[in-house]
């Protein structure tokens, strides 16, 4: 019996190199619940890697097997559908996960600038 009344659904950007898998779990799943969805989609055995996030000073933390989400600091607020928690996915022993951006957005056009004057 959960000591929680309800579960709210939290959302995911789990991201490998140029994969980023997004999905949706309940609050109280476990990291290792987190990590069985991941290993499907990736076809990663699970004892291979880990799931990692950003604290608030910007350094990723190792996120363990037995916690649930919640207690790892996960909310609804900070892992919704728009705004997706990311959680960085990586080898046993990494203290950074390998991520490649989507994309990069092209450079503004000069016309397009605000301190482009008219003469």
């Amino acid at each position: 019996m959960s000591s929680r009344a309800t579960s709210h659904e939290l959302t995911f950007e789990v991201c490998l190199k140029q994969k980023h898998i997004f999905c949706t779990l309940k609050e109280d799943c476990t990291v290792l619940g987190l990590k069985k969805h991941v290993s499907k989609i990736l076809k990663i055995p699970i004892a291979e890697f880990i799931l990692m996030s950003q604290s608030e000073n910007n350094q990723w933390v190792h996120l363990e097997d037995k916690k649930k989400l919640y207690s790892c600091g996960f909310t609804p607020a900070n892992a919704k559908v728009q705004y997706p928690a990311t959680i960085g996915v990586g080898r046993v022993g990494d203290t950074v996960p390998d991520i490649t951006p989507l994309s990069k957005p092209p450079p503004v056009p000069e016309s397009m600038r605000h301190d482009h004057q008219q003469d």
